[in-house]
């Protein structure tokens, strides 16, 4: 167990050797890593922190309300059943659509939005028609160099800063 923002949360040695290659080479073990490094870098401990990153739990919860109504977490039911249910996250994350873009995440039972987050992005992959990857590393290269994750730059910061999703879209008129 590792506190994370006020609470307990397990370390997973396996996920943060796979998500973490650079880790490998420092001679230190997962676990030793994320104590003296890995926090302070941002670093995700498991792999439901790094959804809970991504998932917008006032968004999951208004277009879900029957999580609402029974009370659900809405991270633990995204983890657990809504990936799978096809519901989405947050706005810009559609889970049909990158479901549908990449077929063989179905078969492999891995939720889409970890996916996304440790090989997807990097591989090109869009997480919805709403969000283009390339384009806003590409304009925003200045902040999402702090994060490796660029659609999570844009939730915590870059709607709220007016910066564009994608080339066909200009925030700054909404």
């Amino acid at each position: 167990m590792v506190e994370r923002y006020g609470r307990q949360v397990e370390f997973d040695q396996d996920y943060y050797r796979e998500r973490y290659a650079d880790v490998g080479g420092t001679g230190a073990s997962p676990f030793g890593h994320f104590l003296l490094f890995g926090n302070a870098e941002g670093r995700y401990p498991n792999a439901i922190e790094e959804i809970r990153s991504l998932v917008d739990e006032d968004y999951y919860l208004e277009i879900n309300p029957d999580v609402a109504d029974d009370g659900q977490d809405p991270v633990e039911h995204y983890w657990t059943r809504g990936a799978f249910e096809k519901r989405n996250p947050n706005p810009y994350f559609d889970t049909a659509y990158y479901l549908k873009s990449n077929e063989s995440i179905i078969s492999s039972g891995m939720n889409p939005l970890l996916h996304y987050a440790m090989w997807g992005m990097s591989a090109g992959l869009n997480p919805s028609p709403w969000f283009d990857e390339a384009y806003y590393r590409a304009e925003n290269g200045d902040v999402v160099s702090g994060h490796p994750i660029a659609l999570w730059h844009f939730l915590k910061l870059g709607a709220a800063e007016h910066r564009s999703p994608l080339r066909q879209f200009n925030s700054e008129y909404y």
